[in-house]
């Protein structure tokens, strides 16, 4: 399957509402920005918040060495006077680098909390985040951490030139997961409506040339457990730097494992737009993978949503602005089955604990898996 070339890209997304161009299947590759992504450029560059979401903990296993690496790079005769944080997931990093360096931490939610993103076009944001960015900054060297930005961002290189605010020298760091790897694994729980994603292991390093920013490192980190993260560390340099406009080739490889996996996707899709259709079904984590699962396969469906978790109960569903309910809040004869989208340790007392309520109800895996 040969992704499309497109200013408009988006990805596991039925896009024929959204700009009638019929294709039933929004697989979209943007010549500007590198990627494959799940928002119209030309509308945002974060997704608007209407209702309290629910909140995720990102990864932290590889801080440690972040860590490090950022110790390394701070020169101790003119080090850092400041590390930035611009979402609540990079508000642990920030504390820590601000505690092992000694210097003033800024975590903030600043991508998060402004609930019009969708309505002030594109240069508005630009200005919000830098004006942000320069208050604390103020002319002295610092470190921003951006850590799931580009996660999230619908034209990365154009808003990292945001960065160049900041004073001459300054750090930035951004992470991804390491979608090649998870593509390659088929694993689908990481895509969402609004999320950007990248499979293809240069894709960060042509997202860097096309910026005017220093590249300083790129690399990966794994934790031996099949997960992995795609790192890097940008640095402000003042010059004016010639971007290159390189372009990413896949490689026949490349073209077979996205093809495959397309097709591996379409075929879960179908299996549970199956089972869906004159049942009633529910969801017991409001994790990523529990709302991934929504976004993938509950499209047109109406679903209950469960999480016992004190962080996501009485929050809502992004996107779709369900509310979360306790599990005790499930009903005998509510529901015909449950995915359950938590991890496998907690699968039995699950069971048992929903059995108890409704010993008819049938539990199923995020890839359709019989519990």
């Amino acid at each position: 399957m040969k992704p499309l070339s497109s200013n408009y890209a988006s990805a596991f997304r039925n896009t024929k509402n959204q700009n009638n161009n019929g294709n039933p299947f929004g697989w979209g590759y943007c010549q500007n920005c590198l990627c494959f992504q799940n928002l119209p450029p030309n509308k945002a560059y974060f997704t608007t918040r209407y209702h309290e979401w629910v909140k995720y903990n990102e990864p932290d296993w590889h801080f440690e060495g972040i860590l490090s690496k950022i110790k390394n790079l701070n020169n101790s005769d003119s080090g850092f006077e400041h590390v930035i944080g611009l979402s609540y997931k990079d508000t642990t990093l920030v504390e820590l680098i601000s505690k092992e360096l000694n210097i003033k931490s800024h975590p903030s939610d600043i991508i998060g909390i402004t609930n019009d993103w969708l309505k002030i076009g594109l240069n508005s944001p630009k200005k919000i985040v830098s004006d942000y960015i320069k208050s604390i900054s103020n002319g002295k060297r610092s470190i921003l951490i951006a850590r799931r930005l580009l996660d999230h961002c619908s034209s990365p290189v154009e808003f990292f030139d945001i960065f160049n605010c900041m004073a001459k020298g300054s750090l930035i760091y951004i992470e991804i997961n390491d979608y090649y790897q998870l593509v390659k694994n088929y694993k689908y729980d990481f895509l969402w409506n609004e999320r950007t994603f990248y499979p293809f292991k240069n894709h960060i390093e042509n997202i860097i040339n096309k910026t005017s920013l220093g590249s300083l490192d790129i690399g990966s980190i794994s934790n031996g457990k099949n997960e992995s993260i795609v790192y890097s560390f940008l640095q402000v340099t003042k010059e004016n730097k010639k971007p290159i406009d390189n372009k990413i080739e896949m490689t026949l490889m490349e073209k077979i494992l996205i093809k495959d996996f397309v097709n591996s996707w379409y075929d879960l899709k179908k299996y549970w737009l199956n089972i869906v259709k004159n049942e009633k079904v529910g969801i017991i984590g409001a994790s990523h993978k529990g709302v991934s699962f929504s976004q993938l396969f509950f499209k047109n469906v109406e679903f209950l949503l469960f999480d016992d978790s004190l962080e996501k109960k009485n929050k809502y569903h992004p996107e779709k602005n369900i509310l979360i309910y306790p599990i005790k809040n499930l009903i005998n004869n509510q529901v015909n089955r449950l995915v359950i989208t938590v991890d496998e340790k907690w699968q039995d007392k699950l069971k048992r604990e929903i059995k108890n309520i409704d010993e008819k109800v049938k539990l199923f895996t995020f890839e359709g898996v019989r519990i």
